[in-house]
């Protein structure tokens, strides 16, 4: 039985962002449904619903092994190499920039995988200016927290050359924030911006990581309280 399920797609397109005006700060928000989710949870443990709260609190967490799997198509193919090395890279600041609180273990079995990456030449049938996209599902289900996202990756600009390690490196970069719980931007220098062909985005903003903490932190509040309560009634 599904207790909670939500569905969402994203595209990030080609664009240099445009500067903010002078004093401005542009931020790049958490996901409205992680504040629904924390407050479903945080309504749950009030009606003494422990283990439903239990489950919300680990679709915002994700603190088990994501396994991921890599596809190309066949125009691809001969540049999987550099794609596999663009993932790794990609998912490897994320590990770094979380401390190690989110981990990934690339797998080979797509039917294990809880996102599945695939890298194309073409990704027109999403939109003519996309260099990347993300579905994906977050769901309780029989009361475990679940999320599977498939993610694509373009390797060739909208000229037609070949995307350089760097850009697809920062899209990667960008699809898996979304999965982890981050909103689209503007802010000039984020990886959750648009990719700008000439200044791709290499390292996570402050402000990326700190919105990521932060639902973190009551995420984990959360469940502490709810096991503690669990445990009481023992």
């Amino acid at each position: 039985m599904k207790l909670f399920a939500r569905f969402l797609s994203f595209t990030v397109l080609f664009g240099a962002c445009a500067p903010l005006f002078a004093g401005a700060r542009a931020r790049t928000p958490i996901l409205s449904e992680f504040n629904t989710i924390l407050t479903v949870a945080h309504e749950s443990v009030l009606r003494g619903e422990y283990r439903q709260a239990r489950a919300l609190t680990g679709l915002v967490l994700m603190d088990r092994v994501i396994r991921v799997q890599m596809s190309t198509d066949a125009a691809t193919l001969p540049r999987r190499a550099e794609c596999v090395r663009a993932l790794r890279d990609g998912i490897a600041r994320w590990e770094q920039a979380l401390g190690g609180a989110v981990r990934f273990a690339f797998i080979s079995d797509p039917n294990r995988a809880e996102i599945k990456v695939r890298f194309s030449e073409n990704l027109t049938r999403i939109d003519p200016n996309a260099a990347g996209h993300c579905d994906y599902l977050r769901e309780v289900v029989n009361g475990q927290p679940r999320t599977t996202a498939k993610l694509s990756v373009l390797t060739r600009t909208p000229d037609g050359d070949a995307m350089s390690h760097d850009l697809m490196r920062h899209t990667v970069m960008h699809e898996v924030g979304h999965v982890l719980g981050l909103e689209d931007s503007q802010e000039v220098g984020a990886v959750m911006g648009p990719l700008d062909l000439a200044n791709p985005v290499s390292e996570i903003t402050p402000i990326e990581i700190e919105e990521l903490v932060w639902a973190r932190s009551e995420a984990r509040q959360l469940a502490q309280r709810v096991h503690a309560r669990i445990y009481a009634r023992r």
